[in-house]
């Protein structure tokens, strides 16, 4: 028990939910791939017999022993009868693309130009109603919703919804269309409801902002909050993950000169291949005299913003 100790937390072994709908196996065998492929167990640690893994978590041998066969079908360890369980996975530290630092739209976009992109949806559309609060928005106005996933070599990292304001024509542009004109756009965006593979096309040939600003949208203020999601299984599937993952989760919200919101990002980044970066910087030391008081402060903090793309080891 006490070589148990060493390869696990008590948080590790208390982390297993019997009330779960994820079978304990499988949480097993997450928990197990996790500390491999993050080199805590490293190539050739014998892992513990199917015995001591259920005494250990509480669970049965035939869940154990499940979990153990999953990792081996996965070439992450290696079963031999007499000798154990050994790690065959050689971790490596991953290299990272790194783009340049986001400390504004213009850095966004070169990351978007440095990825690929899958767009699911892009069109106008009504918004749910936790979203459309948010806009100064007519009882019957749509936004216009893009949906897509981005990758690097092939491995998606992110996944995007935003919703967006002020794209919708002209009333007077749509009130004038003839019966026969069922598509009508703005500088190539659709604006009807069965337009949608043609937005698609555009946005897989120009970054979302890129494609904003040629609107003549702008934005004046910015405001993101990051936080932690458990992954959906629709969302997990489009990343690459288990189900119930957590997931780097970041919303930014832009708005106009008029302080209000014209667009709404929600951001899901897979864990293991995204990283967000925020340096700090203090300005130097100043003096400044008050009150005849000599005293030292700091102008400024720099703050910029940045992120890795985690590329295949």
């Amino acid at each position: 028990m006490d070589g148990l100790k060493a390869l696990f937390s008590a948080r590790d072994i208390e982390s297993l939910q019997h009330e779960s709908h994820t079978p304990l196996y499988h949480q097993m065998y997450m928990l197990l791939k996790k500390s491999i492929c993050n080199g805590t167990l490293t190539l050739g640690t014998q892992l513990p017999t199917e015995y001591q893994l259920a005494d250990a978590f509480n669970v049965s041998r035939i869940t154990a022993k499940r979990a153990l066969d999953d990792l081996s079908a996965e070439g992450l360890v290696e079963r031999r009868r007499g000798k154990g369980t050994h790690v065959i996975y050689k971790y490596q530290t991953p290299s990272a693309s790194q783009p340049p630092i986001i400390d504004d739209l213009h850095d966004i976009e070169t990351i978007a130009r440095q990825s690929d992109v899958r767009v699911i949806d892009a069109s106008f559309r009504h918004a749910p109603a936790d979203v459309k609060g948010e806009f100064d928005t007519a009882e019957n106005e749509l936004l216009f919703q893009t949906v897509r996933v981005r990758s690097k070599d092939g491995r998606p990292f992110a996944h995007y919804t935003s919703w967006t304001k002020g794209l919708d024509l002209p009333r007077s542009s749509a009130e004038n269309m003839s019966s026969t004109e069922n598509v009508s756009s703005i500088d190539g965006l659709n604006h009807t409801e069965d337009s949608s593979e043609l937005n698609i096309e555009l946005l897989r040939s120009k970054p979302r902002l890129e494609i904003l600003r040629n609107l003549g949208i702008y934005f004046d203020n910015i405001e993101q909050t990051l936080s932690a999601v458990i992954a959906s299984s629709p969302i997990a599937d489009e990343l690459e993950i288990e189900p119930g993952q957590a997931l780097l989760s970041l919303t930014r919200r832009s708005y106009g000169t008029d302080g209000k919101l014209i667009d709404r990002l929600d951001a899901l980044y897979h864990p293991e291949r995204f990283c967000y970066k925020i340096n700090i910087k203090p300005e130097p030391m100043i003096n400044s005299i008050s009150a005849g008081k000599k005293t030292m402060r700091r102008e400024n903090v720099v703050v910029s913003e940045g992120i890795d793309i985690r590329e295949p080891a």
